[in-house]
């Protein structure tokens, strides 16, 4: 394209420019074929140091961009979710790996993701997908509340059921001032999944969790709070009666 340009250069007191440089200025914001052109653009000999309110423009995608100090961030679009990686992890058996943010846990009776909750954001999301047991169930796997890598296990968890079964069944059960938030209970050899909502859990005012999940028999939904007044910043999802594996992923509600 026309104005597609591979550098952002900086002239010296006194130089000479030619006709190419000086179209280069008239484009207005630079133009870059895509993302990798972009970031090869600053920095180098003769470039321009990338610094916060520098403009760019991606012809593959065509967006409008703005470098904030830390990362590039699209003009005109404020995403709703944040993708949170955790600062670590740790697991009780079997294995646990990161890739992207997305942590993957196979054959471990609990996983702990720890620096997920910060002040930043005031409500998260919990993704756990391609779940299963490795034991003949139903096995509940639940969740506890974390903070500077211990987990709370008083008895200050509050939740109550209301679950509908495949079959046509459906009920409630109440989970009043127990150990751990029930998530989901799993089956083996099935491809199910937990929707895990955490209101709050950076103040120190009682923490409300709300959270979905689909087996291969129901469905079920749990809404409670954890009793406390503990900034938490991670959490752990464990099984006590068996092992199981699947993906989590967490993300940030942004503020505004």
């Amino acid at each position: 394209m026309a104005n597609t340009q591979t550098s952002v250069p900086v002239f010296t007191a006194g130089q000479v420019l030619t006709a190419a440089q000086q179209n280069l200025i008239n484009t207005g914001i630079p133009v870059f074929a895509d993302s990798s052109a972009r970031d090869a653009a600053f920095g180098g000999t003769g470039e321009k140091t990338l610094a916060e309110g520098q403009f760019a423009y991606l012809e593959d995608s065509n967006t409008t961009q703005y470098y904030d100090g830390a990362t590039w961030q699209s003009v005109g679009v404020t995403p709703a979710l944040t993708l949170i990686t955790a600062t670590s992890t740790a697991n009780t058996g079997g294995t646990v790996t990161t890739s992207g943010g997305r942590v993957t846990v196979a054959g471990s009776s609990s996983v702990s993701l720890n620096g997920v909750f910060t002040s930043t954001s005031h409500n998260y999301l919990i993704l756990v997908d391609t779940l299963e047991a490795a034991a003949v169930g139903p096995n509940n796997i639940n969740l506890r509340l974390r903070a500077a890598g211990t987990d709370t296990t008083s008895s200050t968890y509050y939740a109550g059921q209301i679950y509908g079964t495949y079959t046509g069944l459906a009920g409630g059960s109440a989970n009043n001032g127990v150990a751990q938030f029930p998530i989901v209970g799993l089956k083996t050899n099935k491809q199910q999944m937990a929707k895990i909502e955490v209101f709050s859990p950076q103040a120190a005012t009682i923490t409300t969790i709300h959270s979905i999940g689909v087996s291969n028999d129901a469905q079920s939904n749990y809404a409670g709070y954890q009793d406390g007044a503990t900034q938490y910043d991670g959490f752990t999802l464990f099984m006590a009666t068996s092992n199981f594996s699947g993906n989590i992923t967490v993300y940030a509600y942004q503020k505004s």
